[in-house]
């Protein structure tokens, strides 16, 4: 009902959207994200997005994303250090600008590794959307980081991996 609405009465809704941001329930915080997505609610975005339920960070995450806000960018490179793989499969995605390679690549890097140690057969989603990120931000200078994958547990991160090496170093692998 909350982001029905911010949709149809904004006003309204930017009324009520404080009570929802602080409700008990994560659920309701979650759809709160929603609706402070839906009313550009940038300050209650990024509150929520500091929020300790994984699916309550990614739902203003999203909207941070969808909305194109610079904001998104030091959201999505906390999340990546939680546990949750939806949460990092959308820190991921807010990571598509070349301007914040230099912060995102080393933040990508470490929860490739970190989720790699788990060894995990669900981590291959997570572990792929950071390597594609890594082939889009990253250059040479990142090749030794993922030398390691090479041989990873998972044929398809391995591949990936020789992939991005092949291409960066221009060496088959």
């Amino acid at each position: 009902a909350l982001v029905s609405l911010a949709r149809q009465s904004p006003p309204d809704g930017r009324t009520a959207l404080p009570g929802f941001v602080k409700h008990p329930t994560w659920q309701v915080r979650m759809y709160a994200a929603r609706a402070a997505g839906v009313l550009a609610a940038v300050a209650d975005l990024q509150t929520l997005a500091g929020d300790p339920v994984d699916n309550v960070r990614a739902a203003a995450l999203t909207a941070l994303i969808d909305l194109k806000r610079p904001e998104a960018v030091p959201v999505a490179i906390d999340s990546l250090t939680r546990l949750d793989y939806q949460l990092i499969l959308t820190a991921v995605r807010a990571l598509d600008d070349r301007a914040s390679a230099p912060r995102a690549i080393p933040a990508l890097l470490t929860a490739l590794g970190r989720i790699t140690a788990e060894h995990k057969d669900t981590s291959r989603d997570p572990r792929m959307a950071i390597l594609n990120r890594l082939q889009a931000l990253g250059d040479r200078s990142q090749a030794v980081h993922l030398e390691a994958y090479l041989t990873d547990f998972d044929r398809r991160v391995a591949e990936k991996a020789a992939e991005i090496l092949t291409a960066w170093t221009g060496k088959p692998r």
